[in-house]
């Protein structure tokens, strides 16, 4: 189940009978699951950072040299006949 900020702002625990507070075990599973959305999360943004740096420094290196058989480069010629 994603966990959205909704739903750690609206989350309610149910109070206990016998003591102040709520329900330990109830906390300790909420916090688990957000641990575990948090772990998901860093691991998809640090995989996107790295597509990212990828798909740059291509870019930058296509830019830098452009191919021969690119519409530009076929468009100059290198002799003209007449």
């Amino acid at each position: 189940m994603a966990l959205s900020w909704e739903d750690v702002v609206n989350k309610q625990f149910q109070p206990t009978k016998f003591r102040e507070g709520y329900d330990q075990t109830e906390v300790d599973d909420f916090l688990d699951e957000i641990v575990a959305e948090f772990k998901r999360l860093i691991a998809l943004n640090e995989q996107l950072e790295s597509e990212n740096a990828e798909l740059r420094a291509g870019g930058a290196a296509a830019a830098a040299a452009p191919a021969a058989d690119t519409p530009e480069a076929a468009a100059t010629p290198s002799s003209v006949e007449e």
